[in-house]
């Protein structure tokens, strides 16, 4: 069965790169710089909502173990091909959500999870959300971290993006259980060749009040809250951490 992003995910990046430009840029660069400051060379790192490796490349060329769970198996292997166009070693792809994390990755050696760029909004219940978070928890190793970022209604609301050559329209309603109905129709000039497709999902908004009593439910505590070094990209940004076996 089709995931999101399937339908396009040869095409991602560059509607990323037309979309946001440089943004994204400079939140891909401030996420991998507070990594670097946090977490040690060699630690062991799930990005989970990877992607095409936004995030896992330029963690693993910076020597970092990197493990990218993704529900897409489309987007897993563009990130394959990607690592080996680059030389990049030292990135595992898992194809799993953030709910259904498998066995062989709760197993409490992971010394930071990444969760940002709005996985968060892909888990569409309570329970999603609770066994997504008990399976981030069993991820982690005792002290081990999660970085979590959970945005705000600006990605609730429709957009259009277009220059010479895409034409993106994002339509966004809201459902009655609460959660909201995406549709995303797309025309793109890449190189010389139109590829047009149609994503559609489901996309939940989640308070960081909610968010951090469920981790804090699953064993989750929160150290920091880091909204203001990822400024002009609405979302609340925070810093959860696993109590070491001594409970600190």
């Amino acid at each position: 069965m089709p995931t999101a992003h399937d339908s396009w995910a040869e095409v991602y990046d560059e509607v990323n790169r037309r979309s946001f430009g440089a943004v994204l840029d400079v939140l891909t660069t401030r996420t991998v710089e507070f990594v670097e400051r946090m977490a040690p060379r060699g630690c062991r790192i799930l990005d989970i909502g990877a992607g095409t490796g936004r995030l896992a490349l330029p963690l693993a060329e910076r020597r970092f173990h990197v493990t990218a769970a993704d529900p897409s198996p489309a987007m897993l292997a563009v990130l394959r091909r990607k690592a080996e166009q680059l030389g990049i070693s030292g990135i595992c792809t898992v194809t799993a959500s953030a709910a259904g994390l498998p066995p062989t990755l709760r197993e409490g050696r992971f010394d930071l999870a990444l969760m940002v760029f709005s996985v968060v909004s892909y888990l569409v219940s309570t329970r999603e959300f609770r066994r997504a978070a008990r399976g981030i928890c069993e991820a982690l190793a005792p002290g081990g971290r999660l970085l979590i970022d959970i945005p705000s209604i600006a990605l609730f609301r429709p957009a259009h993006y277009r220059d010479g050559g895409m034409d993106r329209r994002v339509a966004i309603d809201a459902v009655a259980d609460g959660t909201y109905r995406y549709v995303e129709t797309t025309a793109i000039d890449v190189a010389g060749v139109r590829r047009s497709y149609e994503d559609r999902f489901r996309l939940r908004r989640w308070r960081p009040e909610e968010v951090t009593a469920a981790l804090a439910a699953a064993g989750l505590g929160l150290e920091d809250d880091l909204t203001g070094e990822f400024i002009r990209t609405g979302a609340t940004y925070l810093l959860l951490v696993k109590p070491t076996r001594d409970g600190t």
